[in-house]
């Protein structure tokens, strides 16, 4: 009678631990999945920053192409072909980001329809 006491008490004592243990696993995962974000939600904050990074450059280019303009005129006539160049670089300039913009709405679109 005193050893079925023994192992019943140690039988008890060892579901306890695996139950403690178990849900003590249990809440450590529920705790950094809700903590640290995944990985789709850091591509999409990602995408985010580099849409915004080339529309601010897209818009400061456009900027200084104004500005350009506001002191030579639209057709750039009176400018200095030093100051016409610099105005066909940045049009280059303001294309290109423009295109890379785009593409990074295309993986946007990609990534938020999955």
């Amino acid at each position: 009678m005193l050893d079925l006491e023994h192992a019943l008490k140690v039988g008890g004592a060892a579901v306890g631990s695996l139950a403690v243990l178990a849900s003590s696993l249990w809440g450590g995962y529920a705790y950094l999945d809700a903590t640290y974000a995944k990985q789709a939600d850091v591509v999409l904050v990602e995408l985010r920053l580099d849409q915004k990074i080339l529309a601010d450059r897209a818009n400061q280019i456009q900027a200084r192409q104004w500005r350009i303009e506001d002191q030579y005129g639209q057709d750039l006539v009176k400018a200095p072909s030093m100051v016409k160049e610099e105005y066909r670089q940045l049009e280059k300039e303001k294309q290109q980001a423009l295109q890379e913009l785009d593409a990074v709405y295309q993986q946007q679109r990609k990534q938020t329809s999955k």
